[in-house]
């Protein structure tokens, strides 16, 4: 099979991966899912993500950099050398996309500060319109007491008829509600109230500006992702599905501020999105290389990308998912299991393309 066979198998492995922000957005919508959402599923989650995304680093991409190295025509102790230099290179290079995304958006911040709201208290009691339930205190954050203060705004809005249509002249702001059962389903508010209102602007900004720095870290996974599968399609796909993984707990980090700020599901829904259209862009310029090198990637340029992604994708399981799992598995009663599992599913899956690679080739 050739890299050209691969390209169609690229994009779906990359696209699948970025519109896993979806799944995580897709809660503003059913807020039922959240049920299955608990603190232990998502460390469990963000484990598997780990172990899965550093067995096939350290043990498939890195030594796929070194062999690549040898057949450009380098010696075994140059190869090995080189394909270090650059695993460390991509550690480095994540480090440097962190401070450029980290001077656009504390994500990360807001990431947990948002999962403590919809893990804790639960998402169905503080969709807004659910004004006969309550909740219990949380610890100060600055992102949570913005969502408790707008819950508490939009369910003082709401008392009297919800069914009402209200024109309110004085603050020359409409609300056209309908009612759904207990959940609220068209809330429109004017542009003029979402600037005079500094919770809703603050919540709006803090969703927009994740979904921006979300999309800029997706992109290179994106590129190596593609990259990856033209290669070897199994390693594209472990990539997309430790990739997928940690996007679903993103895409809810944006949907959910952009939701309080605007009351509007389709908005959240469609910024989370957005963020990860990076990374099918990613894969377009990874194409767009593949065309202008004439149809094929070189040996030395699969050596360079490969040990580039190797140290990638275990700085980022090491500096993102397992202190993110940690956060909401403090005991470590589920985490370090998740990351063994993810392991072995790598480890068997590898093993088994190996055989049946084995098997095409006895049989030709």
């Amino acid at each position: 099979m050739t890299q050209q066979d691969n390209v169609a198998t690229g994009f779906i492995l990359v696209t699948a991966a970025g519109l896993a922000t979806a799944l995580g957005a897709g809660l503003v919508y059913s807020p039922w899912f959240v049920k299955i959402a608990n603190k232990k599923f998502l460390a469990g989650s963000l484990g598997l993500a780990a172990g899965v995304m550093m067995f096939v680093s350290f043990i498939e991409i890195f030594f796929k950099s070194n062999d690549a190295f040898v057949e450009h025509g380098f010696k075994e102790n140059v190869a090995f050398s080189l394909a270090t230099a650059l695993f460390f290179a991509g550690i480095v290079f994540i480090q440097l996309l962190d401070l450029v995304v980290h001077s656009i958006s504390d994500y990360e911040k807001d990431l947990h500060e948002v999962c403590d709201v919809v893990l804790e208290k639960g998402f169905e009691k503080n969709v807004p319109g659910n004004a006969n339930k309550t909740t219990s205190p949380t610890r100060p954050s600055t992102a949570i007491e913005e969502i408790k203060r707008e819950v508490k705004d939009r369910e003082s809005q709401m008392q009297g008829s919800i069914a009402d249509v209200a024109p309110r002249a004085s603050t020359g702001t409409t609300f056209e509600l309908t009612k759904r059962g207990s959940d609220v389903e068209n809330m429109s508010t004017s542009e003029s109230t979402l600037d005079k209102d500094p919770h809703r602007v603050r919540l709006n900004r803090m969703g927009l500006m994740t979904a921006l720095a979300i999309g800029i870290h997706n992109f290179p996974e994106g590129l190596a992702t593609f990259l990856g599968t033209l290669d070897d399609p199994s390693v594209g796909a472990a990539l997309a599905l430790a990739i997928g993984i940690h996007n679903i707990p993103e895409g809810l980090c944006v949907a959910i501020p952009i939701f309080y700020s605007t009351g509007s599901r389709h908005k959240s829904f469609l910024w989370a999105l957005l963020s990860g259209v990076s990374e099918p862009i990613g894969a377009a310029i990874g194409y767009a290389v593949v065309v202008a090198s004439g149809g094929e990637v070189s040996p030395l340029a699969f050596g360079i990308l490969f040990g580039l992604v190797a140290g990638m994708m275990v700085q980022i399981s090491i500096k993102e998912l397992l202190p993110t799992a940690f956060r909401y598995d403090a005991q470590d009663k589920v985490v370090t299991y998740a990351v063994i599992v993810g392991m072995v599913v790598m480890a068997l899956s590898l093993v088994l393309f190996a055989l049946a690679v084995s098997s095409d080739d006895d049989d030709e």
